[in-house]
């Protein structure tokens, strides 16, 4: 990928490089995407929803992500880039903050180690951005060479007449303008499995493969938060060792960790496998 750029978009690039995985252990990436509600709780332990996070419910996410033990971590409504920084360096990894574009409290961050990384940040910003929440680019350059999305899509909620499947559609097309061959999507798309931005992501050439992290909270026909592959990449899906566990706060309390559920998958490049060169 040297000299390469995965997306065609000038609006901002960091590059950082880490190493914390050895050789023979680059061939597998566990990913978790998750909406963290602003780490506030569900209902808000504040009392109403705010954009501001819950020391409690901060606390106990970052638990329960250290337990998932990520080498990647895309999250959506982050409060602020203290915030995700916090977060990082809780976790022992790197983090790129970008705050919401048409809509800026609805920031997002995408954690990581393991890998040099080059992040971009797709969103843009003001009444004209292609993205009224977030969208970020994790570029992969170690052996892997993985390209990974997280993305914020729009929801009914501010949309004209309450639809938002013209806008999300919008957004992807947007994604895809500036990044035309991603790896891996992962995020809150606002979209049931039955919607027109889920057979969008189908007819793009996208698998989903993420499994919830948690016991379940919603219907599966009601979920909106996925993690896609492109099938023509290849990647195979390991089965993971974490067993959902309960999403509350504590067993004596009705406040889940977030509204919704986080995705984890566990994905495997043969190509890259240095087993293979034993």
């Amino acid at each position: 990928m040297a000299g390469q750029r995965p997306c065609r978009y000038d609006k901002f690039m960091l590059i950082i490089s880490h190493y914390l995985w050895s050789p023979e252990d680059q061939s597998m990436t566990t990913l978790v995407s998750h909406n963290s509600y602003w780490f506030q709780g569900a209902p808000s332990l504040w009392g109403e929803e705010r954009t501001q996070s819950h020391p409690h419910i901060l606390a106990a996410l970052t638990r329960f992500y250290r337990q998932l033990a990520p080498d990647i971590l895309c999250l959506q409504e982050v409060p602020s880039e203290e915030e995700a920084s916090r977060l990082a360096e809780e976790l022992g990894m790197q983090a790129t903050f970008a705050r919401g574009g048409r809509r800026p409290a609805y920031g997002g961050a995408v954690l990581w180690h393991g890998s040099d990384a080059e992040v971009e940040d797709l969103t843009g910003y003001g009444d004209t951005a292609p993205f009224e929440r977030m969208c970020l680019v994790l570029q992969c350059t170690g052996p892997e060479g993985l390209t990974i999305v997280t993305v914020h899509l729009s929801s009914n909620r501010y949309a004209p007449g309450r639809e938002g499947d013209p806008v999300r559609l919008a957004e992807l097309q947007a994604l895809f303008a500036a990044c035309p061959q991603p790896d891996v999507i992962a995020g809150d798309f606002n979209a049931t499995p039955s919607g027109l931005v889920y057979q969008d992501m189908v007819a793009r050439g996208f698998v989903e493969c993420g499994s919830l992290a948690c016991v379940p909270a919603i219907a599966n026909e009601r979920r909106v938060d996925y993690i896609w592959i492109r099938e023509a990449r290849r990647l195979l899906v390991e089965p993971t060792d974490f067993q959902p566990a309960g999403f509350l706060l504590d067993r004596n309390s009705q406040t889940r960790l977030s509204d919704h559920p986080p995705i984890i998958a566990q994905l495997f490049d043969p190509t890259t496998d240095a087993r293979n060169l034993r």
